[in-house]
């Protein structure tokens, strides 16, 4: 009987040491649970802003106002706003034409409102082409009758931005130019032909402007 439980004791004794071994080597093989894992292993992550090259081409967003001169021999001069936001733009500006201020003392004159939509080619460059289509509407006040002409245009021209300040040139065509003339002889006591007009020829214009 003492051999039998001496048998019994050593075979549970091997057993359990087996056992333990065991648990041994699976606690050398067990896997890091997760939070243990974002522990060891942190890795950056790179956000949008830091991944943004600072060398790549920014649009250009400016806004200045400007004095003006108009025509191929500057006659006119005027005063304007322009404002570019990425490839668009808009410009709207005024001229009087002085000559005839002085020629008629004050009292005849002439002028031109203009308003425009602008396209720029490379909105990311200093300077860059553009071209746009407008509208300009001109006055004409004379002694005897007013003449007011409507003319869609189109554009071209180049946009210099410096640092501190933008100036442009810009070639101007106006073509299918409607005339309305306008009597003033309830004041004067003469008659003129107030027949509108209808011009198809186009007409070119030149178009400078200094911003500050």
């Amino acid at each position: 009987m003492k051999n039998i439980l001496a048998i019994l004791f050593t075979f549970f004794a091997f057993n359990s040491s087996l056992f333990a071994i065991s648990d041994n080597q699976n606690e050398s093989t067990k896997l890091p649970t997760p939070s243990k894992i974002e522990e060891v292993q942190k890795i950056p992550i790179e956000t949008t802003k830091n991944l943004q090259d600072p060398k790549a081409p920014q649009l250009k967003n400016i806004s200045f106002s400007y004095l003006a001169a108009n025509g191929i021999v500057p006659s006119r001069l005027g005063y304007g706003y322009r404002k570019q936001k990425g490839k668009h733009g808009f410009d709207i500006a005024g001229f009087i034409t002085p000559y005839k201020l002085i020629k008629s003392k004050m009292k005849y004159y002439s002028f031109n409102l203009r308003s425009s939509y602008l396209r720029y080619f490379s909105p990311h460059k200093k300077n860059n082409y553009f071209m746009g289509l407008g509208a300009d509407f001109n006055g004409d006040f004379k002694r005897f009758y007013d003449v007011f002409v409507i003319s869609p245009s189109i554009f071209w021209g180049k946009q210099f931005n410096g640092n501190t300040s933008s100036k442009f040139f810009q070639l101007q065509i106006l073509w299918l130019n409607k005339s309305f003339v306008k009597s003033k002889e309830a004041k004067t006591g003469i008659k003129v032909n107030t027949k509108s007009n209808f011009f198809l020829h186009p007409l070119l214009n030149i178009n400078y402007g200094f911003g500050f």
